[in-house]
């Protein structure tokens, strides 16, 4: 059965009453993923807060927020929390973003951003199941000692992440390998400049 997914953006000028309009419009009519982004003006978490309690139906995700802004541990909080809210829907999107993003708003250097997206993945899915942080990655030893184990509502949210050229899912569901192959053509015809839409075992 084919699924349908929308963004909805609450930026620049929309009035949030809209933006939940739009939402209970989507919920309503039977739309499996519900998503929003940030930009420079709004970021996304308070907006998902807004829809996991307007929504009843489908999954709420951003599309996306990128790994420079917050720490892997504020953004566990963050998806653990919306998941609670929402009853289990939320899904987790994170893109590496830009040296202009990192840089300039954030402050931190445009340093390995592959790595580092891979190292948020694995802390983030290590924090929402509620396991003690073990993690020696010499990005993330920071905060190795100050995160208190908290189970939250699901044992792991869905994560998809697209970062540029690259996509690393958490394959709950597909064979690995049919899976990493698909990954390897979808990376591929990305390099090339061709349109192409995520692989079916990341969605």
């Amino acid at each position: 059965m084919r699924r349908i997914s929308v963004g909805l953006g609450w930026q620049n000028r929309a009035s949030i009453e809209d933006f939940v309009e739009q939402a209970h419009v989507a919920d309503d009519s039977g739309v499996s993923l519900i998503t929003t982004g940030e930009n420079w003006r709004r970021e996304a978490f308070a907006p998902l807060a807004v829809l996991a309690r307007e929504t009843k139906q489908a999954q709420l995700g951003t599309s996306i927020v990128n790994i420079w802004s917050r720490s892997a541990a504020a953004l566990a909080e963050h998806f653990g929390t919306l998941d609670e809210l929402s009853g289990g829907r939320m899904v987790i999107g994170l893109g590496t973003s830009s040296a202009n993003v990192s840089e300039h708003f954030s402050g931190i250097p445009y340093h390995r951003p592959m790595r580092r997206m891979r190292e948020y993945i694995e802390i983030i899915n290590m924090l929402i199941s509620g396991a003690p942080l073990q993690y020696g990655a010499p990005t993330h030893q920071e905060f190795l000692n100050h995160w208190t184990p908290q189970a939250y509502r699901s044992p792991r949210v869905p994560l998809s992440s697209i970062a540029g050229w690259a996509l690393f899912p958490l394959v709950k569901r597909a064979d690995k390998s049919k899976c990493e192959q698909e990954i390897a053509e979808y990376r591929a015809l990305v390099m090339q400049g061709v349109p192409a839409a995520a692989p079916r075992c990341t969605q």
